[in-house]
């Protein structure tokens, strides 16, 4: 995996908080192939380059609700690693529509995230 085209993330995200989410995103996608050994997220890495932010990035692969990255990593059990698990987050609301974190909900819950569970990341509050 090639994460050194991420060891200056100074021109990814259009603000603070856009750079801190896209920052999250990348350090789970290595993190998912360095310690938890799952392939490589490198598609992934390179649309949040081509987009400039993981925000944006996550916005247009969204188009069909479902990628096979995301289904690894819930199959797994590993959902705090998944984009979506961020998407709800209340420190990155702001980044995302009502219908944004519907869709990062409803993948959750699809893919076996206990209901009670979205509370973790804020989403019942």
């Amino acid at each position: 995996m090639n994460a050194q085209k991420f060891d200056n993330l100074d021109h990814l995200g259009d603000d603070e908080l856009d750079k801190r989410f896209t920052r999250e995103a990348i350090a789970s996608a290595i993190e998912v192939h360095q310690i938890h050994k799952l392939p490589p997220r490198q598609r992934w890495l390179n649309i949040i380059a081509e987009y400039g932010s993981a925000a944006k990035a996550w916005k247009s692969k969204n188009d069909t609700g479902y990628s096979s990255g995301f289904a690894d990593l819930a199959m797994a059990g590993l959902y705090h690693l998944t984009v979506e698990y961020k998407v709800l987050m209340p420190q990155f609301k702001r980044l995302f529509s009502a219908d944004d974190r519907r869709l990062a909900a409803k993948l959750l819950l699809q893919y076996g995230w206990p209901l009670e569970r979205l509370d973790d990341v804020g989403c019942l509050a």
